[in-house]
């Protein structure tokens, strides 16, 4: 399980038009989806780039657990 989110400064960017309290609700919707497994969209206009930034996350997370299962490979391959 995944125990951080990064957030990019191209976030900034992308969710300018956003007021502080959609900002709030996007970072908790991505949170609850990425380690509670609650795939909830937030509510407001932060619902129109969720999907977006969640599959962004998502690739992270994925590239990250594959990383992290060669590394161990190769570790297990020296022993």
């Amino acid at each position: 399980m995944k125990q951080y989110l990064r957030i990019y400064s191209s976030w900034f960017a992308e969710t300018a038009q956003l007021t502080d309290a959609d900002k709030g609700q996007l970072i908790d919707s991505l949170l609850n989806s990425l380690i509670m497994g609650e795939d909830r969209p937030p509510e407001g206009n932060a619902r129109f780039i969720f999907p977006q930034l969640m599959e962004r996350a998502r690739r992270e997370n994925e590239t990250h657990e594959r990383r992290k299962a060669e590394r161990e490979a190769k570790r297990n391959d020296r022993e």
